[in-house]
C-alpha cells in the first residue's frame, strides 16, 4: 500500500473521493455546483494509521490535524468505520482448509 492523498465530501447520502496532492491525476469537474461543507478536516497520517483510524485503533486525539478541528476528525471516523478483521492463524487456516477438501 502506498502514499495516498484524497479529499473525501459526504453530501446526503453521495461519498465522493477524489485524489489530490502533486501527483493527482486530473479529475472531471461535475456539472452540479459544490455543495457546502458541514465539516472538514485534513491531516497527516500514513497508511497503516489511517488502516488503524478507520478501525477504531487510532485515538483521534492522537491525529495530527493540518485543517479543522478534533470533531471533523471524531465525524471522519464515525461515518467511515470499518470493523478490523485480522487475517487467520495459520492453524486456523489449515483446519478451514482440511475441511473444505473434498478426495
Amino acid at each position: 500500500m502506498g502514499v495516498a492523498s484524497v479529499a473525501a465530501v459526504v453530501v446526503g447520502g453521495t461519498l465522493d473521493i477524489v485524489p489530490i496532492g502533486a501527483d493527482a491525476l486530473p479529475q472531471p469537474r461535475r456539472p452540479a455546483p459544490e455543495a457546502a461543507f458541514e465539516a472538514s478536516a485534513e491531516f497527516a497520517i500514513d497508511p497503516s494509521g489511517f488502516r488503524d483510524l478507520i478501525a477504531g485503533r487510532l485515538d483521534a486525539g492522537s491525529v495530527p490535524i493540518l485543517v479543522g478541528d478534533h470533531d471533523a476528525v471524531v465525524r471522519f471516523i464515525r461515518t467511515f468505520h470499518i470493523e478490523p478483521v485480522d487475517p487467520p492463524t495459520d492453524s486456523a487456516a489449515g483446519t478451514h482448509a482440511a475441511e473444505a477438501s473434498v478426495a
